[in-house]
């Protein structure tokens, strides 16, 4: 769908597609900036449901942090909502994608100091960003956690050095279009599916059951993309993934274990917190090498 015509906005390409909408980059004619529009798709929307949609992405809006990505702007055009949104040039996936090469590592291979102290500076970051929205009043739970919404953009540290920020994308928006679709938790269990095509990978299973309310599932989630960032098994360690450096033996062990206490189940209410996570952050991560 082209969007060239829309308001001030020239579309430049498509970013991707994902369960809730297609993004596109784009550029104000006026000033020239970038941004990224989200379209997406409804069903056919009353016009009280329309409110609440509104109502709900302004507020998505007035959350404004380092941690997320800044919604600017949004309107509904018949069965499209349309988000304007800051530009983030990268995601998680990419990194994902070249970090193992970039380490001179074949997949599923024990990483080196330098490589896990990187992995673990990411997940801290990873940590902190959804720890801000738990801790919001009221909380914001993601709800749909995967590298591919974990953004990144270039910005300067607090000693003015150039380095690389994460980002959370997609925040709130798994709520708003279950809601404009009329997406209750009873007929969510069915849906679920449906709606997540191509990332049950990081949903927790208490979703498939109805319970959609606890931002615990967002730590499910959350140690998920971590086997991926560690390219671990939390259920298995074998001799082969075990690290043969006795500077990474203990904090891989302690990081296992702490990956597999953020997917417990079926109680999913002792998953620990992203704060108490961090906590613990000196006995799962290295200083840097």
């Amino acid at each position: 769908m082209k969007i060239v015509n829309i308001d001030e906005f020239n579309e430049l390409n498509l970013l991707g597609r994902g369960e809730f909408g297609t993004v596109y980059k784009v550029v104000n004619k006026l000033d020239g900036e970038v941004k990224a529009i989200k379209i997406v798709h409804l069903q056919a929307i009353s016009d009280e449901h329309r409110h609440q949609v509104l109502k709900e992405i302004k507020s998505l809006a007035k959350v404004r942090s380092r941690y997320v990505v800044q919604y600017h702007n949004s309107w509904l055009d018949t069965n499209r909502l349309y988000i304007q949104m800051e530009y983030c040039p990268q995601s998680l996936r990419l990194v994902l994608a070249d970090k193992a090469l970039a380490f001179g590592r074949q997949s599923a291979e024990p990483m080196n100091p330098l490589e896990y102290y990187k992995s673990c500076e990411i997940f801290k970051e990873l940590l902190e960003s959804v720890q801000y929205l738990h801790e919001r009043r009221p909380p914001i739970i993601h709800r749909n956690l995967k590298p591919e919404n974990v953004l990144t953009v270039n910005g300067l540290d607090g000693d003015h050095r150039s380095r690389r920020f994460i980002k959370l994308g997609d925040f709130g928006l798994a709520n708003v279009y279950l809601r404009a679709n009329h997406v209750n938790n009873d007929s969510l269990r069915y849906r679920a599916p449906e709606l997540m095509t191509g990332a049950l990978w990081y949903v927790a299973p208490e979703v498939f059951s109805g319970y959609n309310d606890s931002h615990k599932l967002d730590m499910w989630s959350l140690a998920r993309i971590g086997t991926e960032l560690f390219d671990v098994d939390p259920c298995e360690m074998t001799v082969d993934t075990y690290p043969d450096d006795h500077v990474l033996n203990g904090p891989v062990v302690r990081l296992h274990r702490m990956l597999q206490l953020m997917m417990n189940w079926p109680v999913f209410d002792d998953r620990p917190e992203c704060r108490q996570v961090l906590a613990k952050r000196n006995e799962w991560s290295i200083d840097k090498p």
